[in-house]
């Protein structure tokens, strides 16, 4: 999994946010009272085990301990969390894999996919977990053992022989180097990410092929959707 985050310069991964809230559960710290900086994490999907020390360190305070007033947003099948971050409805996101936000970043995209608190107790420790995943020597390791779920973050990594190992793995490599931002050709808006974010164009396919409409109707019915979400999305 991965972690993305809108318009900063320093990033966070899962097992370095993991580590930190260990490490703030053993280690009493004492805050003066000020005013909690406020968070919106998205998961992945629906509440589960993997999910549960986020839910922890919210319960517990230990988020707040921190200066963060943290809140959680609950993914699912019809929430696409990577785009409502990249629309500024969440701060943080948990990803399934680093294809969503290497899209983004190749389209100039500001989202960063890792990330360290500032206020962390812990950001040299995270900071050199960052540096040792990023070595070339581990990172190959890394991306084999993924089973093409490591997304190629430099040119150099998409020519590794390894995505051509298997036709599944290369059409995953090609899919990271040919997407485009939401709204292309034109800018990348919030209207722009709430179509993709609401599967508009998934849903047309979806009525065409399992609904029965005829492809001239869905388009028309997915049109009128795009339109009702720029006009709202404009006032």
């Amino acid at each position: 999994m991965t972690f993305s985050r809108a318009r900063i310069t320093s990033a966070i991964t899962r097992r370095a946010l993991l580590a930190g809230a260990t490490a703030l559960a053993v280690t009493p710290h004492v805050v003066r009272a000020q005013k909690a900086d406020r968070v919106v994490f998205g998961t992945n999907w629906r509440a589960q085990g993997e999910h549960g020390g986020f839910y922890h360190a919210v319960a517990t305070g230990i988020y707040r301990r921190q200066g963060l007033d943290v809140t959680i947003r609950q993914g699912g099948p019809q929430i696409n969390s990577a785009q409502l971050l990249a629309a500024g409805r969440l701060d943080f996101n948990m990803g399934a894999s680093l294809f969503g936000a290497l899209n983004y970043v190749a389209s100039g995209v500001p989202i960063y996919n890792w990330g360290i608190f500032q206020k962390s107790k812990n950001a040299e420790l995270c900071e050199d977990l960052i540096r040792w995943m990023e070595d070339e020597k581990r990172f190959d390791e890394y991306m084999k053992a993924s089973i093409g779920q490591a997304g190629p973050v430099y040119k150099s990594r998409a020519d590794n022989p390894y995505w051509k190992s298997d036709p599944n793995f290369e059409g995953m490599v090609q899919n990271v180097m040919r997407s485009m931002w939401p709204g292309y050709p034109g800018p990348f808006t919030p209207a722009a990410v709430e179509v993709q974010a609401q599967y508009v164009l998934c849903d047309m396919a979806g009525r065409v092929v399992s609904g029965g409409l005829s492809p001239e109707t869905a388009l028309k019915e997915a049109h009128a959707r795009v339109e009702e979400i720029y006009k709202i999305r404009r006032t």
